[in-house]
C-alpha cells in the first residue's frame, strides 16, 4: 500500500486506496501531538476530547459530498463521544450504516456537517481506528454515497484488515522521521559552529548533505594552516 516513508503521503495514498471499492470517500486523521511531533509516543489508553490533524483525502475534487469535508493540513476537533473519537479510544470500528435525522444525533458537534452530506447523497459512515503496537494513532474513515449500497459486515472486516496495515506503515513513517531527525541533529552537531580565522584568508563555509535521501557528502570539516 505504501510507498514512501512520509506519513503524509502514507496517509494519502490510504485515502486513495480505499475508494478503489471499499469507499466513494474517504478521510485519514492522526492524532495532532504524532502529526506534528514524530518523537511523540502515542498514549497508552485515550479518555477524553481528541485533537486530531487530517492528513489525507479522496477524492481531493469533483464530489460535492467530499467537498463538505476538512482538506489535508486541516486540525479537528472531536468530543470524546463522537464517533472518531470513540473508534481510537475503543479500538473498534464505529459503524453508521445508514445516515438519517435518526442517526445525525451521534455526531455531536457535527451534526450540521454530516447533514450536508447526507443532503449530498453520503448515506453510508465507517470509522476504524489506526492502531499500531496496540495504540492509537489516527482514525480513518469512509463514506458511500448513492447508488452504492451500505457498508456490510464484510466491508468493516475489510476496512479493519486495510486500516490495520496502514497502520503499521504510518508507525514505521513516524519512527524513521524521528531516527532521522535524530541522526541528523547529532550530525550537525558534530559540524564546527565557527571555524578559526586565518590572517589574510578570508573563509566561507556551508555544509550541504548530497541529497535528501542520502545525508552524507563530510561528516566533520575544518580549516587548518600548514606550515608552508
Amino acid at each position: 500500500m505504501s510507498t514512501t516513508l512520509d506519513m503524509r503521503q502514507t496517509a494519502q495514498e490510504l485515502a486513495d486506496a480505499a475508494l478503489h471499492g471499499l469507499a466513494d470517500i474517504a478521510t485519514v486523521d492522526l492524532l495532532a501531538e504524532i502529526a506534528d511531533d514524530a518523537a511523540a509516543e502515542p498514549a497508552d489508553g485515550l479518555t477524553g476530547d481528541i485533537v486530531v490533524r487530517r492528513l489525507g483525502k479522496a477524492p481531493a475534487h469533483g464530489s460535492p459530498a467530499a467537498q463538505v469535508l476538512a482538506p489535508p493540513g486541516a486540525t479537528l476537533h472531536h468530543s470524546a463521544d463522537a464517533p472518531y473519537a470513540r473508534a481510537m479510544a475503543r479500538g473498534d470500528p464505529f459503524l453508521v450504516a445508514e445516515m438519517n435525522e435518526r442517526t445525525l444525533p451521534v455526531f455531536p458537534g457535527h451534526t450540521y456537517t454530516f447533514r450536508q452530506l447526507h443532503e449530498l447523497g453520503a448515506h453510508s459512515l465507517l470509522a476504524v481506528p489506526l492502531l499500531a503496537r496496540g495504540k492509537a494513532l489516527g482514525a480513518a474513515a469512509f463514506y458511500r454515497t448513492k447508488p452504492a449500497p451500505p457498508f456490510s459486515p464484510d466491508d468493516v472486516t475489510l476496512a479493519l484488515d486495510i486500516a490495520s496495515r496502514a497502520a503499521v506503515y504510518l508507525d514505521n513513517a513516524r519512527l524513521y522521521t524521528r531516527e532521522h531527525d535524530t541522526a541528523v541533529t547529532l550530525q550537525r552537531s558534530l559540524l564546527p559552529h565557527r571555524l578559526t580565522p586565518l590572517q589574510g584568508i578570508e573563509i566561507a563555509h556551508c555544509y550541504r548533505p548530497a541529497s535528501e535521501a542520502n545525508e552524507v557528502g563530510g561528516d566533520w570539516y575544518d580549516v587548518v594552516a600548514l606550515s608552508s
